[in-house]
């Protein structure tokens, strides 16, 4: 959907017109678009990605159903939903991507398998601690990250604990 908007905007742009919205699909936004006066093909082109845009939103909806639906008849699902930062759709991605966490002898080795965890060096007796591995799934990696920042959002003792790290500095949360 972004795509489609960017290209909207970058029409009028073209035209010298400026973009008072930034969701191309409101309805004041529809308005402004339908009033604008543009040359035909322009007009035809912006016509089309409206309703390119309308199909999509149809589409997202239709989705957004499916998953809630699918999240509501899964316990797997829903066990996921109960860690802070879950909702339906990160959830559903993190069931989909991890399967059953009852092959993981541990959470060292679920985290291990997500990626999120320290890359180690070892040589004699000094270790050293470097950025994540990223083994694994990016998505499932971008399904944690963002339930985590979402849970520091709404959780008072994850934010202190997350704003002690982050005061460290770059890369250190």
């Amino acid at each position: 959907m972004n795509e489609v908007q960017n290209k909207i905007h970058a029409i009028l742009l073209r035209h010298g017109y400026d973009v008072p919205f930034t969701d191309a699909f409101c309805k004041s936004a529809l308005k402004y678009l339908h009033d604008i006066n543009l040359p035909a093909c322009d007009r035809l082109e912006i016509d089309q990605y409206i309703e390119i845009l309308k199909l999509l939103v149809v589409k997202k909806n239709e989705c957004t159903e499916s998953i809630e639906e699918i999240a509501s008849d899964d316990p797997a699902i829903r066990i996921a939903m109960t860690m802070p930062g879950m909702g339906y759709f990160n959830a559903t991605a993190f069931v989909g991507e991890v399967g059953d966490i009852r092959r993981f002898a541990s959470g060292d080795k679920l985290t291990s398998f997500t990626g999120i965890v320290p890359r180690v060096h070892q040589s004699g007796e000094k270790t050293t601690f470097g950025s994540i591995t990223k083994q694994g799934s990016n998505n499932l990696r971008h399904v944690i990250i963002q339930a985590a920042n979402v849970a520091v959002q709404h959780d008072k003792l994850l934010k202190k604990v997350y704003l002690k790290f982050a005061h460290k500095g770059h890369n250190k949360a």
